[in-house]
């Protein structure tokens, strides 16, 4: 990656682009926005103000957060300056599913008036960046028009249609979401199957 020269202009030397990659410290800030956000109840977040000065983040998190974040489609602006949102596909990250390892957005050039996002062909799951010992629950809501939809606690729920919470078990190289009542079962039953 250091001696990669694509975002290098060849004639200037001048970079062109930006590399952002996930990383075991993007899950980390990740699973704080998340959880800051199922508290609050609703899908926005001023960082700085909200969870740098309440002590929830450091400013490192928060620019990684600003920067990086926003980059790999995890974080969108949204509303007022400053007020950011978890995606959908940060959710879905957040249960398991693969997203996309790095990404590269290109510098705004005078023939294109956007920036430009290419992607890496290597994907990552959320239990990629665990370490031992580590137990990461898959995210206990969902978020629908901005607002926080808690799942039922387990057991509970069931008749009015809620769904239960569900585990993220990789088997036969595809993650899948297994309620957590069944996880131990799903596991036995299948050489190979493992909680991610």
């Amino acid at each position: 990656m250091e001696n990669d020269t694509s975002n290098i202009c060849h004639a200037c030397g001048q970079r062109i682009g930006y590399r952002s990659a996930v990383s075991r410290g993007t899950v980390v800030t990740l699973q704080k926005i998340r959880d800051f956000v199922e508290d609050k109840g609703v899908n926005a977040v001023h960082i700085e103000k909200e969870m740098v000065q309440a002590g929830k983040l450091t400013g490192t998190q928060m620019g990684n957060a600003k920067g990086h974040m926003v980059r790999l489609g995890l974080l969108a602006h949204v509303g007022e300056p400053g007020n950011y949102c978890l995606t959908d596909m940060a959710m879905k990250f957040l249960a398991g599913a693969p997203i996309r390892k790095e990404v590269t957005v290109k510098k705004r050039t005078e023939d294109k008036g956007s920036h430009t996002v290419e992607g890496s062909v290597e994907t990552c799951v959320i239990g990629d960046f665990r370490k031992k010992g580590d137990y990461w629950e898959v995210p206990g809501f969902e978020i629908r028009s901005g607002s926080v939809i808690r799942h039922a606690p387990r057991g509970k729920g069931m008749q009015a249609g809620i769904k239960p919470r569900q585990i993220a078990v990789r088997w036969n190289g595809a993650v899948t979401l297994v309620p957590e009542d069944m996880v131990d079962r799903f596991v036995s039953a299948r050489q190979g199957a493992m909680i991610v």
